[in-house]
């Protein structure tokens, strides 16, 4: 049930970040496609007592399954390519430049790290606060 309630989620921020994609700045991008996902997979993590380390891989997956089609559909209409013109900046000898393709294999490699290692410490620390059981199976401490 949480599968699919994660996955309607997953859904309407799909929605939502398509639809304001032309408007996000970095800062925006960045809540949205980096931070948003982990938030919900620790929630989703938390709430589920049994089988946490297979919801914390579902909701890292379906996170990652999100960021892939949202890479797709705007690379593939322009928007990409106006976001990294419109938030590339030139500050004197100094510069920031957003990478050419939201889906590079660059890209992919940082969120999948980011999804997945970031995911495993929110279920770490989730077997940690409750007291060392996860899976139905109690975690030693050293």
């Amino acid at each position: 049930m949480n599968m699919v309630m994660e996955i309607i989620i997953y859904l309407i921020i799909g929605v939502g970040e398509y639809s304001f994609f032309n408007k996000m700045g970095v800062l925006a991008f960045v809540m949205l496609f980096y931070l948003l996902p982990l938030v919900i997979t620790g929630i989703f993590t938390f709430i589920e007592k049994k089988n946490m380390l297979m919801v914390n891989l579902t909701s890292s997956a379906v996170a990652f399954l999100n960021y892939v089609m949202i890479g797709y559909l705007v690379g593939n209409n322009g928007m990409w390519i106006e976001f990294a013109k419109r938030n590339t900046q030139n500050m004197g000898d100094s510069w920031v430049k957003v990478s050419s393709n939201m889906i590079s294999s660059n890209q992919i490699v940082f969120v999948l790290i980011l999804y997945f290692a970031i995911g495993y410490l929110i279920y770490y620390i989730n077997i940690k606060l409750s007291g060392g059981v996860g899976n139905g199976r109690r975690i030693k401490s050293k």
